[in-house]
Formats: C-alpha cells, structure tokens, sequence
C-alpha cells in the first residue's frame, strides 16, 4: 500500500492487531472491536474472519511506509491506554507498529502525552490537605505578560494551570497556558482560541469568571479567578470527603445551572466532571475548563474521542453527534461520583470501560452508600439513560428535579428533629 491514508479494513485489521498484542482477546474488547468494525462500514462476518486470521498469526498488515497517519495511531492509542497507562506488551507493540509502518516515533509520543493530559488517572497518593498552593513541576516561564507564575496547580485537556500574581497589581491569579500550541501549531491554536472566546463569552455566577487573555511572545494564556490549592470536587472526593447528599444535590442544581446557561449561549461543555467543578471561598460551585467546549451542532468532533472516558455519555464514547443531552449525561455522572466517591462506570482498560458505557446499567448508588435517598437514584438513573431520548431534555430541567429534592430532604431533616424534640 502506498496511499498516505488507510481504508475502512486495514484500519479495523490494526485495531484488532493492537488488541490482540498480548495474544488475548476479551469479551469486552471482541464486542468493542465489532463496534468499530460497524462504524467502519464493514460487516460482522468479515471482522470475525479477519479476528480469527489475527489469532491464528496468518493475518500480516505489510504496510508501506507512510501509510499511517495521525488518526490512525490516536485510535490504536485510545484502545491500548487505560486512564494514562498501558501494559508494557502494548507499548512495544505500539512502537514496532510505528517502526514498521514509517511512522515517526516523536510523534507517537506526542500523541501519547495529549491522550494521557485528556483522560481520567486513579487516584494515586492522597492531596494534601492544606490550602496552600499545591507543590508542582516547575512553570516553562516565570513570567507570562504582566504575570510572575508559580506553583502548578493543575492540568486539563488543553493546558495546565499555575499560582501566579500580577507584578503591577499585586493580585492572585489562575494562569492557564498551552504549551500544545507551540508544538503544533495552528490546529491547537483553534482549541485555544476557541476556549478563549467560549470563556469570555460567559458570564453566570456558577461559572469561573475569564479576567484576561492574550498571547505573549508566542505563548498563548487565559487568566482566571484563583481557587486556592486548586480546591475542586475531585480533591476532596481524593481525600474521601463526601458531601451528603442534599449537599451533593444542591451543588449538582448549581452546576446544572451553569451548564444550562452555557446551552443556551450556544455551547457544550463535553468534559463535564468533578475535577471541573471548583470550589472557592464562598463555598459557591463554579464551573471551569471549557478546553472541549464546541459550539451545539458541530460536526469536528465526530469520529474522535474527546473527554474523560468514566464520565463520557454513549454517544461520545461512539464519537457520534452531540447535543444538551451529552452534557446532562455528564451532569449524572459528576452527581453518581458525589453520592458514592466513585464514577458509574470503573474498569482496568478504556476498552472495558467504553463496554460498560455503552452496554451495562449503573447500579443505584443506594446501594453503593446507604442514606442515599430514592429520588436521586433515580435522578442518576435517568441521566445515566443509554438512550438521549430517555435522559432530561436539558440541563434546567434537571437543576429543577435537584433543587426541589434538596428542599424535599431538608425538610425532611428538620421534620424528623422536631419528632425527636416532642418526645
């Protein structure tokens, strides 16, 4: 083959190789296989063939060099990375493929280091506790315009976040930069300017306020509101801390409404999770990093696997047409993480993982902690609904649902206190 791009069944012939690497093919990874063989237009009698040639070692790709691209090795990545990680088979396998194929082994690693930036770890060590903020690698720059830039105090999709302090003003700051941009040029420029322009374009008391932007010496950056220690949901899920669930309701109802704001500018948040949901001072949730933010309708996406897979709707995970209803979907799974400090869906590998979306039911979180009232095990079920359709039809519909059981259990506690006063 000397064409620069691949066909529908030589792709599927490398993602089945990639997943048969250790030379063990689970059900889960089968079914996921089949899947992608029907987005690629190729039938189930053909991908079974063509598994079974693989087991039998009969199946040789015998690739000219240049005929793979970008795509291509971000989908075998996506399969083979589990949260950041593979097995070590898989990442040998991974770089003969590129070695045999011609393709270059930077970029290999260049396309590693944006998949593991852009997907769930487990946690490891446990934050500290302290606000201050957090130890991290040392900033590229100490200094980004009119900024002096500290501690990292965290990382996303897009970009990664320090401690800085105007050195005019004397003022605390989160400054976001993006260091893909200098590497690759105009496309991620596009993410960053798109996140620039989604972040000032908002203005709603849930939602982190932009207070600067612009690019310095090539070095694009946005300048935020300073959460201290970079307090989010995640942290304090990190440190086993989980709100009760009127807490959980009430901040869920905020962030609902932050993202219903958001749909009705015309934008999807698409990466919708715990570890965007900071929490300054005043205890008020406010929703951050729009770096996966997409106008409603835009096709760019589609095909591509963009978020954090545990809190990924179907439809994402299927790199099919988003709309609100993605985000509600998020929405439910940040809520499911709040009630039982852990996402619906927990597997080893991504591959496992896109199964359990795609196929099982989540279990009620009653079930995972007790106090969990009725009501939000079924609000979890129906944002977690495979099917769009069955989910809330907007995000406003579903801060309603939670605001009016946060008032319904709240009054339920002052009833039972007053029971227990009378007698």
């Amino acid at each position: 083959m000397g064409d620069a791009t691949l066909g529908p069944a030589d792709r599927f012939r490398f993602l089945a190789a990639v997943a048969l690497s250790d030379g063990v093919l689970t059900q889960g990874e089968a079914q996921l296989l089949l899947f992608f063989a029907n987005k690629l237009g190729l039938s189930r009698a053909y991908a079974g063939d063509v598994l079974n040639s693989l087991r039998r070692g009969h199946a040789a790709l015998n690739l000219s060099p240049g005929a793979a691209s970008d795509d291509l090795f971000r989908d075998l990545i996506a399969m083979v990375f589990a949260d950041g990680r593979a097995s070590a088979t898989e990442l040998s396998y991974l770089e003969a493929l590129a070695k045999s194929c011609g393709f270059p082994p930077q970029r290999v690693s260049e396309l590693v280091v944006d998949l593991v930036t852009s997907v769930a770890r487990p946690a490891a060590a446990k934050p500290p506790v302290s606000r201050a903020p957090l130890a991290g690698p040392p900033p590229p720059v100490e200094q980004i315009a009119n900024y002096t830039l500290g501690a990292e105090l965290g990382r996303g999709a897009a970009g990664v976040v320090y401690h800085a302090r105007h050195r005019l003003l004397n003022r605390e700051a989160a400054v976001k930069l993006f260091p893909a941009c200098e590497r690759t040029g105009p496309a991620t420029r596009r993410t960053f300017l798109r996140e620039v322009l989604a972040a000032t374009k908002l203005s709603h008391p849930h939602i982190l306020p932009t207070l600067d932007a612009g690019e310095a010496e090539g070095r694009p950056y946005l300048v935020m509101e300073l959460v201290p220690a970079g307090e989010t949901l995640q942290r304090q899920l990190d440190r086993g801390e989980l709100p009760d669930p009127r807490q959980a309701a009430t901040t869920m109802a905020a962030v609902a409404r932050a993202v219903h704001y958001a749909h009705g500018e015309g934008l999807l948040h698409r990466d919708l999770k715990p570890a965007n949901v900071l929490l300054p001072l005043d205890g008020q949730p406010r929703l951050g990093d729009f770096g996966l933010v997409s106008e409603r309708g835009e096709e760019a996406s589609r095909g591509k696997l963009i978020g954090t897979p545990p809190f990924m709707s179907p439809e994402q995970i299927r790199g099919a047409a988003l709309d609100q209803r993605s985000d509600v979907y998020g929405l439910g799974a940040t809520l499911y993480s709040l009630l039982t400090g852990e996402p619906p869906f927990m597997a080893e590998g991504l591959i496992e993982l896109a199964v359990k979306v795609l196929q099982d039911e989540p279990e009620p979180p009653s079930r995972r902690r007790s106090g969990v009232p009725a009501p939000l095990d079924e609000v979890c079920r129906r944002c977690l609904a495979k099917s769009p359709a069955e989910r809330y039809s907007d995000a406003g519909a579903l801060a309603n649902e939670l605001e009016r059981i946060a008032a319904g259990t709240f009054f339920e506690q002052i009833s039972r206190r007053l029971r227990k006063r009378s007698l």
